[in-house]
């Protein structure tokens, strides 16, 4: 069976995405340098043994983060250069598994990082290139102390 699947920059739409959601053993899925929307995202709520899901450089918002809720096992997922903002960091709040957080290039304040407060099992967050300030990755170290904050 199929755990591991790498799209990156090919020409999968949001309809294509419809044909992994009965993919349950599905693990790994990398969707960067995609045309995927929010409404692709709909197609992953199901695929409950996801671990590592990789969307950077894609057309989502705060709108599709909510589709990543029910995806407790996750321990990757790269958000880097996506449209989202802070609001949409409270859907990642329930990912207690998440070990690395990638939201460089994004407009991510000091604001949306309360929300990441209690994933307590970070191990890295890139926050390069966002509106984060200086104070901002003091006070989320503090936070989450085994976390590298860069």
């Amino acid at each position: 069976s199929l755990d591991v699947l790498w799209l990156d920059d090919t020409q999968i739409t949001d309809a294509g995405l419809a044909h992994l959601q009965e993919m349950h053993e599905l693990r790994v899925l990398s969707l960067q340098g995609t045309q995927i929307t929010d409404a692709g995202l709909a197609h992953l709520r199901g695929l409950r043994n996801m671990q590592i899901l990789i969307l950077s450089e894609t057309q989502i918002t705060d709108a599709g983060l909510v589709h990543l809720r029910e995806l407790k096992n996750l321990n990757t997922l790269a958000l880097d250069r996506t449209k989202i903002m802070d609001p949409g960091l409270e859907n990642l709040a329930g990912l207690k598994d998440l070990r690395k957080l990638w939201l460089y290039d994004t407009e991510i304040t000091d604001a949306g990082l309360v929300y990441l407060r209690g994933l307590t099992k970070l191990g890295s967050i890139g926050l390069s290139g966002t509106l984060v300030t200086p104070k901002g990755k003091e006070e989320l170290r503090q936070s989450l102390p085994n976390a590298e904050v860069f």
